[in-house]
């Protein structure tokens, strides 16, 4: 019983590390931003710590997903 209760505790606790944050892209550059009103693709992501996958939204529906981590500001590649 004592196990039980020690693995549900651990996976209560670990379960808060894992992310899911909506949030919108907006264009800012580009013939989309151009237009009026500019479209709003809707975006979650989802990971543990510095890394994850990502889900993006388009209007028309389509679903676009990819993976993403977290990088330095002093990496070149930022």
């Amino acid at each position: 019983m004592r196990l039980l209760v020690s693995l549900l505790l651990a996976a209560t606790l670990l379960s808060g590390c894992v992310v899911m944050v909506p949030g919108h892209l907006y264009p800012v550059k580009g013939p989309l931003a151009a237009t009026n009103p500019p479209p709003i693709h809707r975006l979650t992501l989802n990971g543990v710590y510095k890394s994850g996958t990502l889900t993006v939204t388009l209007p028309d529906g389509e679903a676009c997903k990819g993976d993403w981590s977290a990088i330095s500001q002093d990496d070149p590649r930022a």
